[in-house]
């Protein structure tokens, strides 16, 4: 069976094979490095990825760790570099470079089945005109992102996504949240329950509750993941528990932090708080389970991978009851939810959590009993595998 998946991938695990012009932090696009290299392992499974970069010098295949690797060279005109939110080229042009060159490839292959996994990019235009079945997996729902962060980029992009959900067949979902997104736009759409698989190092590690109150934030540092209402929560927290920790692991924009420095300073927490930067899934799996607690104060988000790592863990973890997350979490049962915003209610679930050894125990053992079931890549990739097997039937 010939599986050829179009999708974002961090093009830096192709080292040395793949030939770059330069190297950049890229996202680590953990889940789908996990489950691509689970499927792998299948032997009736012949695995393909598409994915364009700015950062090669030519567009290049190449097969590693038993994947075929074609990955395109895309970029701003006369550039090395991608396309700038403020001059969106590649939307406005409808990827027309990528989507030709991806086309040639896919008829090259000659698939059995095309897989997209996610709605940020260009990936399911090259998918149009072929009739090759095809899956669309929602990652990020960009139509909900863009109401809390509005650029010109991100419009366009919007533009995309409902043309996809509305052309597209199959859908790989997650959640109520991103399911009910795509029937509202088709009502036709077959939905299909395709969980991420997390990396096995998330399983190997185990949490033991440590000495103290310590809390550990992990993703993008941006406004709407609600990090401000973290900070401010710490302030609240901190004069019952005075060397209360919060460690921070993920990166943002320079202007950004700074604002974040800022208000961490009026405060006086700067003894507090602990940047860790961006770290290997190994090490945040052995943060998390150095940690007090996980939390998630999103103010938007559809299946957050970082929370149920932290699960997966077994760290009791808290989260915003937004989009996707009250999916994820059963309230009081595998995790803790709060509104959105409400910082008092956010003080008020640490503190109970933190006096309630019994209760951490519970979200701890049934945490990691749902992200065994439900993420672990081997259980994953079975379901994966059925999916396609039963739309190419």
């Amino acid at each position: 069976m010939k599986v050829v998946w179009l999708s974002q991938y961090n093009i830096l695990e192709l080292l040395p094979q793949i030939k770059l012009n330069r190297e950049e932090i890229l996202h680590s696009s953990s889940w789908i490095h996990t489950l691509s290299h689970q499927l792998a392992l299948n032997k009736e499974i012949e695995l393909h990825i598409i994915t364009y970069s700015q950062l090669v010098e030519a567009t290049q295949m190449i097969k590693k760790n038993g994947i075929h690797f074609h990955v395109i060279k895309y970029n701003f005109p006369f550039t090395k570099k991608g396309f700038p939110w403020y001059f969106p080229l590649d939307k406005l042009t409808a990827y027309y470079s990528f989507s030709k060159k991806a086309q040639k490839i896919i008829d090259k292959i000659g698939p059995d089945v095309l897989h997209v996994h996610g709605t940020e990019g260009g990936y399911f235009l090259p998918t149009l005109k072929t009739r090759v079945p095809c899956i669309i997996s929602i990652q990020g729902i960009i139509g909900e992102i863009v109401k809390l962060e509005p650029n010109v980029s991100a419009y366009l992009q919007v533009f995309y996504e409902k043309y996809a959900i509305r052309n597209g067949k199959y859908f790989g979902c997650r959640t109520n949240f991103d399911s009910q997104y795509v029937k509202r736009t088709n009502p036709n759409a077959v939905i299909l329950n395709l969980p991420e698989a997390m990396n096995k190092v998330f399983f190997e590690q185990q949490w033991k509750a440590p000495p103290g109150l310590s809390m550990l934030y992990v993703g993008s540092v941006i406004r709407r993941k609600g990090i401000e209402d973290l900070i401010y929560a710490l302030y609240k927290l901190k004069e019952s528990f005075p060397t209360i920790k919060l460690k921070i692991i993920g990166s943002g924009t320079k202007k950004y932090h700074e604002k974040l420095m800022g208000i961490i300073k009026n405060l006086n927490l700067q003894s507090n708080i602990f940047w860790l930067g961006n770290k290997s899934a190994a090490e945040v799996a052995t943060e998390l389970s150095n940690s007090s607690l996980f939390v998630l104060p999103s103010l938007i988000d559809n299946s957050p991978n970082c929370l149920v790592e932290a699960m997966a863990v077994g760290v009791p973890s808290i989260a915003t009851s937004v989009g996707g997350i009250t999916s994820l979490v059963d309230d009081k049962y595998d995790g803790m939810l709060f509104e959105k915003h409400n910082i008092d209610e956010l003080v008020r679930v640490i503190k109970i959590l933190a006096k309630d050894l019994e209760l951490q125990h519970t979200l701890s053992i049934n945490g990691r009993k749902k992200a065994l079931k439900e993420n672990f890549p081997s259980k994953v990739a079975e379901i994966y595998i059925a999916a396609y097997k039963s739309i190419i039937a």
